[in-house]
């Protein structure tokens, strides 16, 4: 069998090459043309004998006509990009053995590649390519598009632009001028004087931008410069990504110096600590390893962790500390916070939200706002205000305050409490102070003993002496004052006073009054005293209760003695005489009612016994007392003395008994006393008896008297005649 070739390459258009080789060919056998359906295979070697197989398909059905066939290489495998070097084609009919010598694919065949040169797709070109005016590729496989471009590296290319260098092996400059892509790998894409000078480096565009470490990139922007390994620059002008794995956005004159430093834009900051951040912004610092800043002017972030949101020349200068605005404020304690406001400082732990010249030194504490408010102990707080002070442990100030260090609230003791006013002092331990207070040290309010309130008011004080004194509270008023006494109390009014002896006293109001007594009680008034252990001046004016127990009220009642009761109401002192005694003055008179309206006994003004209620429009059941019987009874009834047993030594009375009383009359309501009334009616109806039988007894007197003298007369004269008979 033999057979004659004609190969021809048949291309439609530039645009739209065909993969595949057009093969023609006359096939012979014996001298005679072929005329059937025969199976082909086609090989291509890269030697003329030997070699390697590169390409190989089978077209099973090639139709011969005549002897011509024509077949189209690639329509059933298609051809992959080969055609870079001598190739020979080999072709087998059959099961027959491959066909000898095999045939050289010329030019029409490598006419393949200008499909790789037209689309820039598929293919392959070897050796240099010079495209341009004063081009110089003279590295293995170089390509240099443009005017003036110097390609030195092996495998590099600069595909424009004039005057740029790709030195570094697989180096790139797509376009611009005066670029140099020195290193290894290295990418310029355009732009003017960009550097890209170590390992896998890349300068987008722009001008003057420099990406000098191992990965680094400068998208654009101008003077930029990616020093850091891996760092990255999007734009911007005269940034610096200096650290490891850094990046800025973009702005002007920004440093990321650290590793995994980044800084979104802005201009004149600084991102020096390790993944720290600055957002935007001027002059900002974000100087602690992990820190970050967001925005604002000249703010720091010093500490490790720490954090500024923005704002002017703020600084979170504590691990883990933030910042989130306003003006020259600091957090410079561990995980302290400064929300906002101006030149406010908390230390660690603390928090300070808001206001002017605010200062939590203390740890764990608060300020929420305000102005000048001082915080210096631990897990305190001042909500607000001005010039107020909380320096006990678990101390608390609301706000009020004032205008100067002077006339504000100060929380000194330990969980001690303000919630307001002005010029509060709660020194005492647990102490508590509700608010009010004035303008100077005259008017403040001043808890020193512990445990103890003062809700409210005006120069008030609670002292605490060299013992330890608590639980002392005065609700409000003026001036009133507890001396160093423990559970005391001072309800309001104008300078009351308890001292110092008077523990578990209590004055309710009024002015002046004073306890010094152990439990004793002014419940109002003025100028009262209650200097007697648990004695009571009820009210009124210039009472004494100096007895143990005592008891005053009135008007200049002195209650001296031990359980001693003095009411007076008159213009005069009215003072016990005795323990245990009731002194009482009224100058109008006394009442003592014991059911409604005025049914009672009473001893009018000036007397000296009481008037029983005897109104006969006030009784009921009357009937006539058999006054015989009464004095027959009383007659009958024994009128002994005694004394009470209750006093042995006491004085003696005389009266009959009541058991005697009540069954000889029935009277009163039980057999154990003598009403005055029962017994005044008794002595009535007797005396009423006597007087009855007196009269008639003096009736019979005058009659008898009468006879006698009659008889008298009646013997005189008989005397007379006597006389005259004997004569």
């Amino acid at each position: 069998m033999k057979l004659l070739l004609a190969i021809c390459l048949a291309f439609v258009c530039a645009y739209a090459i065909p993969q595949q080789i057009n093969y023609q060919g006359q096939l012979n056998i014996g001298g005679s043309p072929v005329d059937s359906t025969i199976s082909m295979t086609f090989t291509i070697y890269d030697a003329v004998s030997g070699g390697n197989t590169l390409w190989t398909e089978t077209h099973p059905f090639v139709v011969v006509t005549d002897g011509l066939f024509n077949v189209q290489l690639g329509s059933v495998g298609g051809l992959t990009d080969i055609f870079y070097q001598p190739l020979w084609l080999g072709v087998t009919v059959g099961t027959d053995t491959e066909m000898s010598p095999r045939e050289s694919l010329v030019s029409v065949a490598h006419a393949f590649r200008v499909y790789t040169i037209d689309r820039a797709e598929g293919g392959k070109v070897y050796g240099n390519i010079n495209l341009g005016d004063g081009t110089s590729a003279v590295s293995q496989f170089g390509i240099s598009v443009g005017s003036g471009h110097w390609v030195s590296g092996s495998y590099a290319s600069v595909t424009g632009g004039q005057t740029n260098s790709a030195s570094g092996t697989l180096a790139h400059v797509g376009g611009g001028r005066d670029n140099t892509a020195s290193a290894d790998q290295t990418t310029i894409g355009g732009g003017r004087e960009n550097h890209a000078t170590a390992i896998n480096a890349t300068v987008g565009g722009g001008f003057q931008n420099s990406a000098n470490s191992t990965g680094s990139s400068v998208s654009g922007g101008i003077s930029n410069t990616s020093s850091g390994a891996y760092s990255t620059i999007s734009g911007g002008s005269a940034n610096s990504a200096a650290g490891d794995y850094s990046s800025i956005c973009g702005g002007g004159e920004n440093i990321a110096s650290n590793i995994s430093a980044s800084i979104s834009g802005g201009s004149f900051n600084e991102a020096s600590g390790i993944a720290s951040t600055v957002g935007g912004g001027v002059l900002n610092i974000a100087l602690g390893d992990y820190s970050f800043v967001g925005s604002g002017y000249y703010d720091r972030a010093t500490g490790d962790f720490a954090v500024v949101a923005g704002g002017d020349s703020n600084s979170a200068g504590g691990q883990e500390s933030t910042v989130g605005g306003g003006t020259l404020n600091s957090a410079s304690g561990l995980r302290s916070c400064v929300v906002g406001g101006s030149q406010n400082t908390a230390g660690d732990y603390s928090v300070v939200a808001g206001g002017e010249l605010n200062w939590s030194p203390g740890s764990y504490s608060t300020i929420s706002g305000g102005s000048l408010n001082h915080v210096t102990s631990v897990h305190s707080t001042v909500c607000g205000g001005g010039y107020n002070r909380a320096r006990g442990d678990f101390s608390f100030v609301g706000g009020g305050g004032g205008s100067a260090a002077t006339d504000s609230n100060s929380a000194s003791g330990l969980c001690s409490t303000i919630p307001g006013g002005r010029s509060n002092y709660a020194q005492g331990n647990y102490s508590f102070i509700g608010g009010g207070g004035g303008s100077s040290a005259s008017e403040s309010n001043s808890v020193a003993s512990e445990a103890s309130a003062i809700v409210g008011g005006r120069g008030n004080t609670i002292l605490d002496y060299d013992f330890p004194q608590r639980g002392a509270n005065i609700g409000g008023g003026v001036n009133n004052l507890i001396s160093g006494s423990s559970y005391a109390a001072i309800c309001g009014g104008f300078q009351n006073q308890i001292t110092v002896t008077g523990s578990y006293s209590a004055i309710a109001g009024g002015q002046s009054n004073l306890c010094g007594g152990w439990s004793s009680t002014v419940c109002g008034g003025q100028s009262n005293t209650a200097s007697g252990n648990e004695s009571v001046v009820v009210g009124g004016l210039s009472n004494t209760a100096s007895g143990s127990k005592s008891f005053a009220a009135g008007y200049l009642a002195n209650a001296l003695h031990e359980g001693a009761f003095v009411w007076s109401s008159g213009f005069a002192a009215t003072s016990s005489t005795s323990n245990n005694s009731v002194t009482m003055r009224a100058t109008g008179g006394y009442r003592f009612l014991s059911t409604s309206g005025t049914i009672g006994a009473q001893l009018p003004a000036g007397a000296t016994a009481w008037s029983a209620l005897s109104d006969s429009t006030m009784k009921m059941d009357r009937q006539r007392a058999n006054t015989k019987d009464v004095l027959n009874k009383l007659a009958a009834m024994n009128i002994d003395t005694w004394r009470y047993k209750h006093q042995p030594d006491g004085p003696q009375h005389m009266g009959p008994m009541a058991q005697d009383m009540y069954h000889a009359f029935g009277l009163g309501d039980d057999e154990t006393m003598i009403s005055t009334i029962d017994a005044d009616g008794v002595l009535f109806a007797s005396v009423k008896e006597l007087a009855m039988q007196n009269s008639e007894k003096d009736e019979k007197i005058a009659d008898l008297e009468a006879r006698v003298k009659q008889l008298e007369a009646a013997i005189l004269q008989f005397g007379m005649l006597n006389k005259e008979d004997k004569q």
